[in-house]
C-alpha cells in the first residue's frame, strides 16, 4: 500500500517466465511456509467453475492451482505508468529470494530518504542451505540427548552433501537427487539396512526443513532390508554385565532400564517423583519444558519389582537431592548412558552388541518367556499396536518347550 504523501508506489513482485503450451507466459512464484521459494513451482489461474474439482487456492475472488515448469527463469515484476516492468533474476530460487531481499532493503533506505516507497508483498527471507538445515536437526536432537540419532543424521548427511552442489537448498531438491544417493551407496557396497537407514534420515532432514514432496519423490523408495530379529541379553551376559558394574549409580540406571523396560529418553528423564513406592508403581510423564515427550503421547504407569524398589530406594537415600535418576555430574539428564553401557560391557567381556534398546528388549521378551499375555506386555511397553509387540515374541518362539518336543520326535 501506498504511504500518504507518496506520488508513487512501486509494488516489487516475483515470477517465473516458463514456457507452456500456449508460449511463454509469466505467473507468480509459489512460496513455502518459511519464505523460501519452492523451485519451478508456479501459481496458474483456474475457471471458478473447475476450482473445486482441481482443488484450487482462493486468493481476493481468483482461483489458482500449483503446477511445476522446469523451463523458465525468476523475474522482479514492478509497475511504472500502470505497465509492467520486469527484470531477470536468474534460475536459481536462492539468487532471485535474495534480489528480491535487495529490493525491499533498497526500499527502506529510499524510504528513509523520502525519495519513493517500494513494498514487497512476501516475508523476509528465510533461506537456508541443506547443510545449515542438517545442523539445526542435529543440534535439536543432541540437545534432546539423542546422541546416537544425532551422530547418524550427521553421518548420512556429511555423505550425501559431497555429492550435492555447494550451497543447495532442500526446496531445490528433486527425485534425481536421492536417486543418486542411493545409486551412490549401491555402487560403492554398502549393505541395504545401512543405505536404508541413512535414506531415512536424509528424509528426516527434509521434513523437518518442511520440504514439499513432489510425487517422483514420494515413491522413492530405498532397497528393502532384511528383517532381523530382536536382539536382547541372555542371562549369563546380564549377569556378567551387571557383575562389572563399578558403582550404585551404574547399577541403578542399567536395573532401571531392565526391570521397567524404558526407552532411552524415558530413562534420562525420569525423576524421583515418578516413583510410587506405597503403589509400587512407576508412572511415565512427558518433560515438555526438556523437550521430551512419550511416543505417541501416552503417559503409562508401570508395575515395580521389588528388587529394583529396594535399588531406587537405597540411592534416593545415599543422594536425597537428586532431580533425574540419570543425573550426570553437572546436575543434568546423562545423554551418554550409551557410552556408558558400553564401557561397562567391554569391562564384563561381552562378545555381543551392547546398546541401551536392548535392556528394553530383554524387558520384553523376558515377560513373554515367562507367561505375561502379549496385550498386557504390549501395554507396558507403551506400544500403539500389538503387531509390534509381535517382533519380541518371534524372537524367542524357538524356545518353545512343545515346539522343542515335537522337533525333536521328527525322524530326519
Amino acid at each position: 500500500m501506498a504511504r500518504q504523501g507518496k506520488k508513487e508506489c512501486k509494488v516489487v513482485t516475483l515470477v517465473r517466465r516458463v514456457k507452456t503450451e500456449k508460449g511463454w507466459r509469466r505467473f507468480d512464484v509459489v512460496f513455502s511456509d518459511n519464505g523460501r521459494v519452492r523451485h519451478e513451482m508456479v501459481y496458474v489461474p483456474v475457471p471458478a467453475g473447475d476450482a473445486k474439482k482441481l482443488g484450487a487456492k482462493k486468493v481476493g475472488n481468483k482461483y489458482f492451482i500449483e503446477e511445476k515448469h522446469p523451463e523458465g527463469a525468476y523475474e522482479l515484476r514492478h509497475y511504472e505508468g500502470g505497465q509492467p516492468v520486469y527484470n531477470p533474476v536468474g534460475n536459481n530460487p536462492t539468487e532471485a529470494k535474495k534480489a528480491l531481499t535487495q529490493a525491499h532493503n533498497e526500499s527502506l533506505a529510499m524510504t528513509a530518504n523520502e525519495k519513493a516507497g517500494i513494498e514487497v508483498k512476501l516475508v523476509e527471507p528465510g533461506d537456508a542451505t541443506l547443510e545449515a538445515w542438517a545442523a539445526k536437526l542435529i543440534a535439536k536432537k543432541t540437545n534432546l540427548g539423542v546422541t546416537a540419532m544425532a551422530a547418524s543424521i550427521k553421518e548420512a548427511t556429511d555423505q550425501w552433501l559431497m555429492m550435492l552442489p555447494k550451497g543447495i537448498t532442500p526446496e531445490e531438491i528433486t527425485a534425481a537427487h536421492l536417486e543418486t544417493y542411493i545409486g551412490n551407496m549401491l555402487k560403492d557396497g554398502y549393505a541395504k539396512r545401512t543405505i536404508h537407514n541413512r535414506f531415512a534420515r536424509i528424509i528426516g532432514v527434509l521434513k523437518f526443513a518442511k520440504v514439499p514432496f513432489s510425487a517422483e519423490m514420494l515413491e522413492l523408495r530405498a532397497p528393502k532390508m532384511e528383517k532381523k530379529l530382536v536382539e536382547f541379553y541372555k542371562k549369563p551376559e546380564r549377569d556378567a554385565f551387571f557383575a562389572a558394574c563399578k558403582s550404585d549409580r551404574e547399577i541403578m540406571i542399567f536395573n532401571t532400564a531392565l526391570q521397567l523396560g524404558l526407552r532411552e529418553q524415558e530413562l534420562m528423564f525420569l525423576e524421583p517423583w515418578e516413583v510410587d513406592f506405597d503403589l509400587m508403581t512407576v508412572t511415565i510423564h512427558s518433560k515438555t519444558s526438556e523437550g521430551f515427550l512419550i511416543k505417541d503421547k501416552e503417559e503409562r504407569t508401570l508395575p515395580l519389582t521389588m528388587n529394583l524398589a529396594d535399588i531406587l530406594k537405597n540411592y534416593l537415600a545415599a543422594n536425597p537431592k537428586l532431580k533425574w535418576f540419570s543425573q550426570d555430574e553437572n546436575g543434568r539428564p546423562d545423554r551418554y548412558m550409551l557410552k556408558l553401557a558400553k564401557r561397562i560391557g567391554k569391562r564384563a567381556g561381552l562378545k555381543c552388541r551392547v546398546f541401551l534398546h536392548k535392556f528394553r528388549a530383554t524387558y520384553a521378551t523376558q515377560l513373554l518367556r515367562d507367561g505375561v499375555d502379549i496385550r498386557t506386555v504390549s501395554r507396558l511397553m507403551g506400544h500403539s499396536d500389538i503387531e509390534t509387540t509381535m517382533k519380541y515374541l518371534r524372537a524367542i518362539e524357538a524356545e518353545d518347550k512343545e515346539l522343542q518336543t515335537k522337533i525333536n520326535q521328527v525322524n530326519f
